[in-house]
């Protein structure tokens, strides 16, 4: 256990937990390595709680069936993303302030990546005021199938709150997303057999959110998108074009949602 001091400097990385380790970090600051902050491989879970994690190249990284329970940490000023998880990586993160003057996203997930994301508060990479940065969060790819319950998604203005790419899945429930260009952006998937695939196979699940604010579109489907909308509430700005925006050859579920505003009915 370590607890209350400093991990600064490292040429590579701050705190790397690997082979199964269980230690945990509390109170820790973790500042200034290059490559990470911590980093998570190989069935290492450790317990991260009530640390500091900033000024590397990328916060906390989980990958290759990496573990471990983040809680109650903050995570900033990276020159990537806050958290990213990939190849099997599967964190539990919950009340976490994450992505604050981060150059990308708060959470990024990638190459069957997973994890359970709960009661966070996500803030768009870069400068939010000045309407800079690359969104709250990116799902990438069909094997990554990440759980966001319950979190506050705060975006910048010229970007999506809530990106899934390439067939990026998940499931976000109960989240709060305030702000950005769009709520959510779907593109297309390029996997498999796109014609035969169902929606909720090849693409994200969101349902029961409160997605406000949007200053294009609250919901945008590009060419080629698939995913299921239920039960959300989507209110978007009045100079928004439209609260919905389905692409071409898209395969979108839409059932029960409730949606204000836009120039475009």
């Amino acid at each position: 256990m370590h607890e209350g001091c400093r991990v600064t400097g490292g040429q590579e990385g701050g705190v790397f937990a690997h082979d199964c380790c269980k230690g945990s970090l509390d109170g820790v600051v973790v500042d200034g390595n290059a490559s990470y902050g911590v980093r998570v491989s190989r069935r290492g879970c450790p317990a991260v709680r009530s640390c500091t994690v900033s000024g590397s190249a990328n916060g906390v990284v989980v990958r290759r069936f990496g573990l471990g329970t983040f809680s109650d940490n903050t995570i900033s000023c990276c020159s990537f993303d806050g958290v990213r998880v990939e190849l099997n990586g599967n964190p539990r993160m919950f009340d976490n302030r994450i992505g604050r003057a981060c150059a990308q996203h708060a959470v990024r997930v990638v190459d069957h990546g997973c994890g359970v994301f709960q009661g966070n508060e996500l803030e768009s990479g870069g400068d939010a005021s000045a309407g800079r940065g690359a969104g709250c969060v990116r799902v990438e790819g069909p094997g990554s199938r990440p759980l966001f319950l319950h979190n506050t998604l705060l975006a910048a203005s010229t970007s999506a709150a809530v990106r899934c790419a390439d067939g990026g899945r998940g499931t976000f429930m109960h989240n709060a997303v305030h702000g950005g260009a769009s709520s959510v952006v779907v593109e297309g998937c390029t996997v498999g057999n796109v014609g035969s695939a169902s929606p909720s196979s090849s693409g994200p699940s969101i349902r029961q959110n409160t997605l406000q604010g949007a200053l294009t579109c609250g919901l945008t489907v590009l060419e080629g998108g698939r995913g299921e909308f239920v039960a959300n509430e989507l209110s978007v700005s009045d100079a928004a074009l439209c609260a919905v925006d389905l692409g071409c050859e898209t395969c979108a579920v839409l059932d029960g949602n409730v949606m204000r505003g836009g120039r475009i009915a």
